[in-house]
């Protein structure tokens, strides 16, 4: 049997996706070399990721990557993506309880080797990656309602010894702190109704209708005023804000039923580059006492859950498209999962629904046009109490979700074939 040169065999797989990479390593111990040198002497797994990953899961994943200066991390993201297309299949799960004793817990938010913990009492602990107790704080004594990590850079410093955290609590206040072995405060935002982050970006809607988009200034010459204004709006009565998002330089409110849509990526006029992006029709109108919660993922997906008095829930998506075009879809999820959903997290192309009886459902989501919540891919039991909050962060050897109830954390582990 005749054998191409080395070298041939070089060039092709200079050219090859990296599906075929991955293959060719199972082809034998030449072919395996020859993926290896290619490996260390180019950047062809980082080339792999951008060409083949859509770039809005792309940021999910090289944001969530436990060690940013892992040599092999463009790889192991790669790896890991591909295996998630065939959840069944390539990923098995590991469930443990963490070993933390917190008291009503309200929320849980990871970065890099840090995880940070709220409770109904105001306190916020931050955690080590192996449960080890850092450090802990507490500004009000009232609800944590949401635990972001926030970046002074473009490159991220979760892995470094000082991090940003914004608290939020349910009496409308943000307080921004830092992280180098304990909380310091920097600043206080109050009557916030809604807000979001991105990165070194935070959006809030404040009590009085007045939307405003900043960014993290480390650098500002006075310390109390970091946060520093790059445009803001106004929303009048009787319009309301339902929810507001954050991504990739735009960010998305969701009025009324009209999408507006707001560039922050650069220094803007308020109000006058607000753009009408589509006004959206909901299925769902005349039940009894409706209550609505509405979320905005990425830029152009909508999910609604909408419960009525006789607490029959439903699910609707919206998916946005060009110049007031948009598709909608309507599930009922008390039909489906013979629960109602009290959690949606959405993670590159994996989208997780968790209920009140404690389970979640994993969704491999290629394109959201052919989503329907019947499809599940993987459901876990995880307890007996409702699902407050998801996170993740992953590794080399697999991703990690941090799944909450008021009582308990767990650890869902989702192991995928290493790489030989």
């Amino acid at each position: 049997m005749t054998t191409l040169p080395v070298e041939i065999i070089e060039r092709i797989l200079y050219y090859c996706d990296g599906k075929t990479l991955l293959n060719a390593k199972y082809v034998d111990e030449t072919w395996k070399n020859i993926v290896e040198f290619l490996t260390q002497k180019t950047q062809i797994w980082k080339w792999c990721c951008f060409e083949e990953i859509p770039q809005n899961e792309l940021v999910n994943y090289s944001e969530k990557y436990e060690n940013y200066n892992d040599e092999d991390k463009w790889l192991n993201i790669y790896n890991t993506w591909y295996s998630w297309q065939n959840i069944k299949e390539n990923v098995q799960f590991a469930t443990f309880l963490c070993p933390a004793e917190i008291p009503r817990i309200t929320y849980v938010a990871v970065s890099g080797n840090y995880i940070a913990v709220g409770s109904e009492d105001g306190r916020v602990k931050i955690y080590e990656k192996s449960w080890g107790l850092l450090h802990t704080a507490r500004y009000q004594a009232v609800r944590i309602t949401e635990i972001t990590f926030m970046s002074d850079d473009e490159k991220g410093d979760s892995d470094s010894d000082h991090v940003y955290i914004l608290l939020a609590y349910k009496t409308g206040t943000l307080v921004l702190t830092e992280f180098d072995g304990k909380l310091n405060e920097l600043d206080v935002i109050q009557d916030v109704k809604l807000h979001s982050v991105y990165k070194k970006y935070l959006c809030y809607e404040r009590r009085g209708g007045r939307i405003t988009i900043s960014k993290l200034c480390r650098h500002h010459p006075e310390r109390n005023q970091i946060f520093c204004e790059i445009t803001f709006l106004r929303i009048y009565s009787p319009n309301e804000v339902s929810c507001l998002h954050m991504w990739g330089g735009v960010a998305t409110f969701l009025i009324n039923n009209e999408v507006k849509v707001l560039k922050y990526d650069q220094n803007i006029a308020p109000v006058s580059s607000v753009e009408n992006k589509v006004k959206i029709k909901f299925c769902l109108k005349n039940h009894p006492r409706l209550e609505r919660s509405c979320h905005i993922y990425r830029d152009d997906i909508i999910i609604c859950a909408s419960t009525s008095s006789d607490m029959e829930q439903f699910l609707e998506l919206f998916i946005l498209g060009e110049k007031d075009q948009y598709s909608k879809k309507l599930f009922n999820s008390w039909e489906v999962l013979q629960a109602n959903i009290t959690c949606m997290f959405l993670y590159g192309s994996v989208f997780i629904l968790g209920d009140d009886i404690g389970n979640i459902y994993f969704y491999h989501v290629p394109s959201w046009k052919t989503f329907n919540i019947r499809d599940y891919q993987k459901k876990i039991i995880i307890g007996r109490h409702p699902i407050i909050g998801i996170d993740v962060k992953e590794n080399r050897e697999h991703r990690t979700f941090f799944v909450t109830s008021s009582f308990n954390i767990h650890e869902v582990i989702a192991l995928t074939p290493l790489i030989i």
